[in-house]
Order: structure tokens, then C-alpha cells, then sequence
């Protein structure tokens, strides 16, 4: 009779935990090439890993505009974006979702280094970066959802990271 009931919990066990499992996918998103690497590129884009199949390589997404290195690259789960800033001073948008770039956006006086992002996708932080050193170098603030400049944050020269 023990062996009988420790079978039928076992088998409600193990069912119960294949119908416990989520159908949610976990990818994490990689961006290419640094903005600092100049030999040993492989190509421009995204790399997406399949985080609950061991890592898996599942594919690359070319963007050309990455060509130009970048220098930063955060992600927003809320948006299902992620956010980059290249070595031209470019800050833009790619939709994970619809694979495309939403916008970019270009700004004088210093930007963008490694930028960070609110939870609610709203407001991007981007340093004006280590080679600006300016009366006006720290921050710019931007939309997350159109790429208009909020506002300029000066903090003194050279800001290179940020976290939100």
C-alpha cells in the first residue's frame, strides 16, 4: 500500500510540475561591436541566447547602424525595447517585438555613453561620456518613447556610467 501511494506522489509530483512551468521565454540580448573594438568584429547587431536552453545561441538580428560601435546598451521589459548609443553620438530605440528601430536621435554638446533606463520606459539617462569634458558634460535626459531630449543634467566632466 506504501509503495502504491509513494508511486501516485511521485507521478502527481512530476505532472504537477510540468504544469507549473511557465511558458514564458527568457532571451538574453547581447549588442556588437564595442565602440572600443576595432579588429575581431563579428558583424553588427543583436546576439539573442535562449537563457532557459542553457544558453543557446537562437540568432542574430543585423543592424547596420551598429557599425558604427557602440556604447552602450540597455533593455526595457515594459517597452520590449532595447536602447543603444554608438560612438556617433546616436541614441535610438529597436522594438524586441516588431524587430525595428523605433527612432534615433542625435545630440550636441556630448552623448551618449553607457545610458540606463527607468522600469517604466519614460526617461533614458545617458552620460555625455569620459571624452567630454565640458561646462555642461553629465547627463541628458530623454523620452524613452520618442527620443526627445527632456532636459540636460550637468555633473561635471567625463560621465561615463549610469544606473537607474
Amino acid at each position: 500500500m506504501y509503495a502504491l501511494i509513494s508511486v501516485l506522489i511521485l507521478l502527481f509530483s512530476a505532472s504537477s510540475s510540468a504544469f507549473a512551468q511557465s511558458p514564458t521565454k527568457r532571451y538574453l540580448y547581447m549588442s556588437t561591436p564595442d565602440g572600443a573594438q576595432q579588429e575581431g568584429r563579428s558583424g553588427n547587431g543583436i546576439l539573442v541566447f535562449d537563457i532557459d536552453d542553457e544558453h543557446k545561441f537562437v540568432r542574430r538580428i543585423e543592424i547596420p547602424i551598429f557599425e558604427e560601435g557602440l556604447r552602450g546598451f540597455t533593455g526595457n521589459l515594459k517597452a520590449h525595447s532595447v536602447y543603444y548609443s554608438t560612438t556617433n553620438h546616436r541614441l535610438g530605440r529597436f522594438d524586441l517585438e516588431k524587430e525595428r528601430i523605433v527612432w534615433e536621435s542625435t545630440f550636441e554638446g556630448g552623448c551618449c555613453d553607457r545610458s540606463s533606463i527607468t522600469l517604466d520606459g519614460k526617461k533614458i539617462y545617458a552620460p555625455t561620456g569620459f571624452w567630454y569634458s565640458e561646462e555642461d558634460a553629465g547627463f541628458v535626459v530623454v523620452n524613452g518613447e520618442d527620443g526627445q531630449l527632456i532636459k540636460r543634467m550637468p555633473v561635471g566632466p567625463r560621465a561615463h556610467n549610469s544606473i537607474v
